[in-house]
């Protein structure tokens, strides 16, 4: 009877060691590094700064056919479609929104005043202030939208960096972390506006981190 009750426990127990084996292994394996788990945000920044552009894009050109429609047919061409009259009042009206947006903006935002995500990185904290970026990224729909020869690429690059700036925020990141994520948020962004991945990675490291070291570059081309 001892013997019949003991052999159950045993393979119990046996199972149970080789559950644990199991377990161990997994966790050995499946354990990220720092290098990785800094890879998986740069991914998700990257992530973030494709969807922003895709949205700015999408209502610049909502914005557009709310002016003038033909949206399908690009600015030029449907500008030229316009009776002379409304080649002047569509810039004017356009230019009057933005304006309007950021004096609003003035009294949502006091004091913010640099949005530049090229400053947050080189010399700054990694800080990208939202609402005034908010701000001059919806002014420049409407000047876009209206026919201002602004270019879009700009408010793209800078709502791609604050999407990141805010998760490294979130995150409680330290500012070297914190100027690295919004690198990465820079970098998606010149790639979704330009269609250059690798060219927007090295402009990155060059030009606003100068360097291209691998802990800074790889993450970049990932986000890209």
């Amino acid at each position: 009877t001892v013997k019949a009750v003991s052999e159950p426990a045993e393979l119990i127990l046996r199972r149970l060691m080789r559950l644990l084996r199991w377990r161990l292994w997994i966790q050995e394996k499946l354990q990220p590094t720092e290098w990785q788990v800094t890879l998986l945000w740069a991914a998700l920044a990257g992530f973030l700064g494709a969807l922003a552009s895709l949205l700015f894009t999408g209502l610049a050109e909502g914005v557009h056919d709310l002016f003038v429609g033909y949206s399908s047919l690009g600015v030029v061409t449907s500008m030229k479609l316009l009776p002379w009259w409304g080649c002047l009042l569509v810039p004017a009206l356009g230019g009057a929104c933005a304006g309007a947006v950021l004096l609003l903006g003035q009294k949502i935002a006091p004091g913010q005043s640099s949005t530049d995500y090229m400053e947050a990185i080189a010399i700054g904290n990694g800080h990208v202030p939202i609402r005034a970026s908010l701000v001059k990224s919806v002014a420049a729909l409407f000047s876009i939208g209206s026919g201002g020869s602004i270019g879009r690429e700009g408010p793209m690059v800078q709502l791609a960096a604050v999407l990141a700036s805010l998760v490294g925020r979130w995150r409680q990141f330290t500012p070297p972390q914190l100027r690295l994520i919004v690198a990465c948020g820079a970098a998606a962004g010149i790639a979704s506006a330009y269609n250059a991945p690798i060219a927007g990675s090295f402009f990155v490291a060059e030009i606003i981190l100068g360097t291209i070291a691998m802990e800074s570059l790889g993450p970049l081309a990932v986000s890209a």
